[in-house]
C-alpha cells in the first residue's frame, strides 16, 4: 500500500512540476552602441528551417534587409517591443512559448507590393515547434514589425501604431483582425 501511495504522489508531483521539455526562450543582445543581435537556440533555429523548407518561396525577413524605421526602434530601444520582426510568449496560454515572426516572397510578383505572411510558431511539451499561418494576405510595400502586447495577450503586425493587423488567441483560435493591409 505504501509503494502505491508513493508511485501516485511520484506521478503527481511529476504532472505538476511538468513532464514538458523547457526551450530556452529567444533573447536579444547588445553588440555595439546601436546594434542588436536576436540569439535563437536549435529549436527555434530548426523550427523555422522546416518552416522555409515547406514554402521555399519565401524567407525571413530581417533588419538587415527591412531596416526597422525610427517609430519601430523607439518601441524597441524602450522595451514594448522584443525585437522587430519577431515576439515570443505564450500565445495561446498552454504553458509553451511560442512565436511569431514575418515572411515575405522571394520574388516580388505584385509589382511595387510585396507577398508578406505572418506564422506562429506553437511551442509543445517535447521542445519542438509547429506553425500555423496567421496570414498571407498582406500585400504591401512595407511591414515594419510585429509587437507582442503580453498583458492583453495579442500580437500586433505592421505599421505598428498606426495601421496595424492583429491576432489574438480565443481558446481554440487565433483570430485575426485586418489580415490584408495594403499599401504604404
Amino acid at each position: 500500500m505504501k509503494n502505491i501511495v508513493f508511485v501516485t504522489v511520484l506521478i503527481l508531483a511529476f504532472l505538476l512540476i511538468g513532464c514538458g521539455k523547457k526551450v530556452e526562450e529567444p533573447r536579444v543582445e547588445k553588440t555595439s552602441d546601436t546594434t542588436y543581435k536576436l540569439i535563437l537556440n536549435d529549436s527555434y533555429v530548426d523550427a523555422l528551417a522546416r518552416f522555409l523548407e515547406t514554402y521555399p518561396q519565401l524567407k525571413l525577413v530581417t533588419k538587415t534587409e527591412y531596416p526597422p524605421d525610427k517609430d519601430v526602434l523607439e518601441y524597441f530601444k524602450k522595451g514594448d517591443m522584443q525585437y522587430p520582426y519577431f515576439a515570443w510568449g505564450d500565445f495561446n496560454k498552454d504553458g509553451y512559448t511560442d512565436f511569431c515572426c514575418l515572411f515575405v516572397t522571394k520574388i516580388n510578383d505584385a509589382g511595387y507590393y510585396s507577398h508578406w505572411w505572418v506564422v506562429v510558431f506553437e511551442g509543445s511539451k517535447n521542445g519542438e515547434f509547429q506553425y500555423k499561418v496567421i496570414t498571407n494576405q498582406i500585400i504591401a510595400s512595407y511591414v515594419n514589425g510585429i509587437m507582442y502586447h503580453e498583458k492583453d495577450n495579442y500580437v500586433e503586425f505592421s505599421a505598428i501604431g498606426k495601421a496595424a493587423g492583429q491576432f489574438h488567441w480565443d481558446g481554440q483560435k487565433y483570430v485575426v483582425e485586418n489580415p490584408g493591409l495594403g499599401g504604404d
